[in-house]
């Protein structure tokens, strides 16, 4: 369903297949994104305090490939980018924000470190396996919006990357989300 600047799936995933999900990644991740290397404002300062691992769409589309019809749909019929396939080396985030570290991401838009492509929508997961409290979503259209419907495990939102967009601080338990990217030719 639509709503302002993003798309979002109900319930796609129950409580059973967020646990496999988990499971899954924790047991054949290939990287932990370190600080340093994270996102960062102009003043260098880190703009998100969160676990990030990497995971190849390869290991994991099996497990999530029934989401790519929807988003291709979705966005030849609401968003209209030209996308590339996506690619079995293409990456996916599996971002843990915790009350440890008040977790979250301050405002930022997502975009693409090379000079061929351009990331042109931002896919998100909620893989929270238990309640937690704070980590809301939000965007930015001339004022926050609260993306509530990112607030049910299992829940998937689709958004125009170049959106600034945050995630609040987690003040108890731990908020887990699955993040991807759908690239495609450069913006001009």
């Amino acid at each position: 369903m639509a709503s302002h600047a993003y798309w979002y799936w109900n319930k796609v995933f129950n409580k059973k297949q967020i646990k496999k999900i988990n499971s899954f990644i924790l047991k054949n991740f290939h990287g932990i994104e370190s600080p340093e290397k994270g996102a960062h404002d102009l003043k260098g300062r880190p703009l998100k305090s969160s676990s990030v691992k990497f995971i190849s769409w390869k290991k994991v589309k099996h497990l999530l490939s029934d989401l790519m019809d929807p988003i291709y749909c979705v966005n030849r019929e609401h968003f209209g980018y030209d996308l590339y396939p996506r690619s079995d080396i293409h990456g996916c985030n599996f971002n843990v924000y915790s009350e440890k570290n008040r977790g979250g991401y301050r405002w930022h838009y997502d975009e693409s470190r090379t000079e061929c492509s351009d990331i042109k929508l931002t896919v998100v997961i909620n893989l929270s396996d238990k309640k937690y409290e704070g980590g809301q979503f939000e965007m930015f259209r001339n004022e926050p919006i609260m993306v509530t419907e990112l607030n049910e495990p299992g829940s998937v939102i689709m958004f125009k990357s170049p959106i600034s967009h945050r995630v609040l601080p987690v003040i108890k338990g731990e908020r887990k989300t699955l993040v991807f990217f759908v690239e495609g030719p450069r913006f001009k």
